[in-house]
């Protein structure tokens, strides 16, 4: 279950990769150019190309915003180009008004209404190109086939690759700006230098923090930054992390939630901020923000964000000194930067998550087996000491099969998590199987490996302590060697035995301390703390006695009614309690209390002769009952017994949907029942016996 999540995951993560990578190629395509017209052609180019058409054309308005002009046409809209339209807003309102994407999918219906020029086209997908978050005009996209459509997978892309063409788009514009300020050539080549080498240090770098160090390399040779940060937002935590960090003042700070900070002003603004001294102080006192760490002379941030224009953070450079201030000039050269490092950032992330999943084990978190085996490969024949640990969760499969996986899955998190507070840093645990977790000690001897074994017992009894349910117990084993021998594959082998040698001991204990545990469980949620399990044990003892069954069979239907329902341990509890009748569906629910209570058995040598019997017990006579629809004398007889004896104490006893019945009543629906639920003769055996 767990690893089907796990595909599912990393499925998902390389289609989202993917996309990043059109992405990434796309920013290098447009975002790095400087004429406009150059720009909206690769834009349109690379917008056909993500939809897999070959038509389209980029619009722009005019400043009067009543007329535009159609200035890049690709394919069968060639000939649209340069060509001037008055535009009627009213007609598409959500694509100018709201910047929502626009699309018909049965366009020559609707064609004679609008004023989107598109000739030959079937299907048509509009998106809007803003600047400063205003519509300024739109790409638009054609499919010439008939019955060519566009998909919602379209939509979904061309939503995240509108976002960054208008970034691209407003990249130029202040590209352009940046230019009538920047009056020396060199400063200019630096700028586009800069993007290529972000782009460039993407791919090369082989984690975030080398990428990291690059960007503040490279920003540092554009505008004074010898004090910089990265900090990302987790918007599902609320949290602020500042995962790069230099200051000559301040440490590192520690992960916060969403507050008050400067940073968090730069997130709610969505654009560059400059913060000097007067204006810090005038933010306190609006209670924009909160005073924290050293103040600088000049603070400034600008947002972070990702190819679909989503900020995840800021990136800040401050100064301490007089003879360094930031303006609007310094602001433009980060912002201008700064959408480029985001999607970098973004990218790099998704790879890092893919290696992190390639490595390690989805639910526990722990290394998985694939790195546990390379680094067994790894490891030198020749070192020595070395201590290798198994351990084995202890009746997990009693745990899935009883309460479910996800029951199962809560016991080995909390193993796993057991396991990583008991080993230093420098050692490596991996699970290895679905209820196997190894440890690879390099360095540690046998007084070490003791230490780490009985710190784990420690633990577990701890965590058995405050919690109730099942207990968790680990069995295990492990194998010290001293000098060149035995190989690291034979000394896994022995701690593997030394794991098993312990788990057969341990087993029968822990089989009956999980069957005791069940029952207490049962007892606070069911009915046998009501006294329902001793009368049937009554009941079911004084009618096997009076049928002439010997004293070892009576003990075992004692057994049997003892333990009959234990699988409904395994039954949600609003199933179990609800006082009105049940859904079919909750029935279907309720009627698997008997597998799983003959799983239980099975686990258990004191419960395995009644087995059997209690997979058993809630057949019918006439072979209506449930799991296996047996009938007549296909039925044993100890089954036969319990359905009497059960029914009869269910009606005599009051419930969440009734009142209990008389001796009398219950009596009459015992003998309607027989011949159809119940074995007739037995119930006439039964019935005798009560009127004694």
């Amino acid at each position: 279950m767990a690893d089907s999540r796990q595909e599912e995951t990393v499925s998902a993560i390389n289609f989202h990769n993917e996309f990043l990578a059109f992405i990434h190629d796309t920013s290098l395509n447009i975002i790095n150019r400087c004429n406009y017209y150059d720009v909206l052609e690769n834009i349109v180019l690379r917008a056909v190309q993500l939809v897999r058409t070959a038509s389209g054309y980029a619009f722009l308005l005019t400043d009067d915003g009543q007329h535009g002009e159609i200035v890049v046409a690709v394919g069968r809209a060639r000939h649209l180009q340069g060509m001037r339209i008055i535009v009627d807003q009213n007609l598409t309102p959500s694509l100018w008004q709201q910047g929502d994407i626009f699309f018909h999918n049965r366009y020559q219906e609707w064609v004679s209404r609008s004023s989107l020029l598109v000739g030959e086209a079937e299907a048509v997908l509009c998106f809007p190109l803003k600047s400063n978050g205003k519509v300024i005009g739109f790409i638009s996209l054609w499919h010439t086939e008939k019955n060519r459509v566009f998909q919602p997978e379209d939509l979904e892309n061309v939503k995240q690759f509108s976002a960054l063409a208008s970034i691209a788009y407003d990249n130029t514009l202040l590209y352009r700006q940046a230019q009538k300020e920047i009056t020396e050539r060199k400063t200019a080549e630096k700028l586009q230098s800069a993007l290529y080498r972000i782009s460039e240090t993407t791919s090369s770098s082989s984690n975030l923090e080398e990428l990291y160090h690059s960007v503040h390399k490279i920003i540092g040779e554009l505008i004074p930054a010898k004090n910089f940060f990265i900090a990302l937002y987790d918007e599902a935590t609320k949290t602020i992390r500042f995962t790069y960090y230099v200051d000559e003042h301040d440490p590192n700070p520690v992960p916060r939630k969403w507050g008050k900070g400067r940073t968090e002003y730069v997130i709610r603004m969505g654009k560059a901020v400059i913060i000097s001294p007067s204006l810090y102080q005038e933010l306190i006192e609006k209670g924009e923000i909160e005073p924290s760490g050293a103040t600088a002379i000049d603070w400034l941030g600008v947002p972070l964000k990702t190819a679909a224009n989503k900020v995840i953070g800021v990136l800040s450079v401050q100064t301490y000194t007089e003879g360094v201030r930031y303006t609007q000039y310094e602001a433009d050269i980060l912002n201008f930067v700064s959408n480029q490092i985001g999607m970098a950032i973004e990218r790099k992330q998704a790879e890092e998550q893919l290696r992190f999943l390639s490595l390690h084990d989805n639910l526990t978190g722990l290394y998985n087996r694939t790195y546990f085996e390379k680094k067994l490969d790894r490891l030198n024949n020749n070192i020595a000491p070395l201590s290798i640990i198994v351990c084995d969760v202890d009746g997990l499969k009693l745990m899935n099969d009883t309460l479910g996986h996800a029951a199962g899955d809560r016991m080995l998190i909390a193993a796993a998590e057991i396991i990583r507070k008991s080993l230093p840093e420098q050692y490596v645990a991996a699970r290895i199987g679905g209820d196997e977790i190894a440890i690879l000690l390099p360095g540690a001897d046998e007084p070490a490996a003791e230490n780490i074994c009985r710190s784990i017992r420690h633990k577990m009894a701890q965590y058995n302590k405050n919690h109730n349910g099942i207990p968790l117990s680990l069995s295990l084993g492990y194998a010290v060697r001293t000098g060149s021998c035995p190989s690291v594959r034979e000394l896994f082998q022995e701690a593997d035995n030394h794991m098993y040698r312990e788990k057969l001991l341990r087993s029968q204990r822990n089989r009956s301390l999980v069957i005791q545990t069940v029952m207490k469980m049962l007892e606070t949620r069911d009915f046998i703390a009501d006294g329902h399990t001793q009368r049937m044990e009554d009941l079911a003892s004084s009618l096997a006695r009076r049928l002439g069954l010997s004293e070892r069979k009576v003990d075992d239907i004692r057994l049997l009614a003892q333990f009959h329902d234990i699988g409904k341990v395994g039954i949600p509890d609003h199933i179990l309690s609800k006082p009105e009748a049940l859904t079919e569906e909750e029935r279907k629910i309720m009627w698997r209390h008997s597998e799983i209570g003959y799983r239980i058995a099975r686990s258990s040598t004191d419960l395995l002769p009644i087995a059997d019997w209690i997979l058993k017990h809630h057949e019918c006579w006439d072979g209506s009952g449930y799991p296996l629809g047996l009938a007549g004398e296909d039925i044993p007889q100890e089954c036969r017994i319990l359905a009497i004896v059960d029914a009869y104490d269910a009606m005599t006893s009051n419930r969440p949907y009734r009142p209990a019945m008389s001796r009398e009543e219950a009596i009459e629906n015992l003998k309607r029942g027989a011949g159809t639920q119940f074995d007739p003769q037995l119930v006439t055996r039964f019935v005798s016996l009560l009127n004694i």
